[in-house]
């Protein structure tokens, strides 16, 4: 339910460092910010979660994590997950998952196909990797 907004977090530091305020990355990482901000002040979201969410953003693999905070992997990847769905189902629209595939969808004129690809995709294990194929491209 929330790939972009965990995308966005975990690619914190590229987006900064490209500083292209016009780009829509770096726009939705704005509005993920100011969200997790104000869930922040309204207690929606714990200490625990938020040092993961910072650490996330400064660059940090769940392993790293782990150690610093002696919390284990799987439950560093479980925290930053659940923490992100509540981000995602509290800013709505593209941000979750089925408003970003639509959005994607619309945009770029996807095929049925290419939409179920794409589902299938951030549904995989594989979600924070690379296509290899870009959509809309023969197999």
């Amino acid at each position: 339910m929330s790939w972009i907004v965990q995308r966005r977090l975990m690619d914190t530091e590229a987006i900064r460092e490209v500083n292209d305020i016009d780009s829509d990355d770096y726009n939705d990482l704005l509005i993920i910010e100011k969200k997790i901000k104000e869930m922040r002040g309204q207690d929606f979201i714990t200490n625990l979660e938020f040092k993961i969410l910072t650490l996330i953003q400064s660059g940090y693999l769940f392993g790293d994590i782990e150690t610093i905070i002696d919390v284990g992997r799987d439950t560093v990847s479980k925290i930053f997950k659940n923490v992100c769905e509540r981000i995602a189902y509290s800013l709505g629209g593209e941000f979750t998952d089925e408003g970003f595939i639509k959005e994607v969808a619309d945009r770029h004129r996807l095929t049925e196909e290419d939409t179920t690809i794409l589902e299938e995709f951030m549904e995989s294990n594989l979600r924070h990797k690379i296509l290899r194929r870009p959509l809309g491209t023969k197999k």
